[in-house]
């Protein structure tokens, strides 16, 4: 089926605000993100190699296409 990530569906009542660096998700995707108020506010996805797929992010899912190596920057 198709590759779909869904970016901190739900926090932590406790965590308002702070960052999460380096996470590492299926598909050879590492993760930096960062929320405020409970909510999360940006997002940077990098791919170790070649990825495509749907990202799921503050209620919406959008198609995401990267090559090995690049960078793409997702705001709420």
């Amino acid at each position: 089926g198709e590759k779909r990530v869904e970016l901190l569906p739900a926090l932590p009542p406790d965590w308002t605000e702070g960052s999460l660096t380096g996470a590492r998700a299926r598909g050879g995707l590492t993760l930096d993100l960062y929320w405020k108020q409970g909510q999360l506010e940006r997002a940077v996805i990098w791919a170790e190699r070649g990825w495509q797929g749907t990202v799921a992010f503050g209620g919406a899912s959008r198609p995401v296409q990267l090559k090995a190596g690049e960078r793409m920057e997702i705001r709420g």
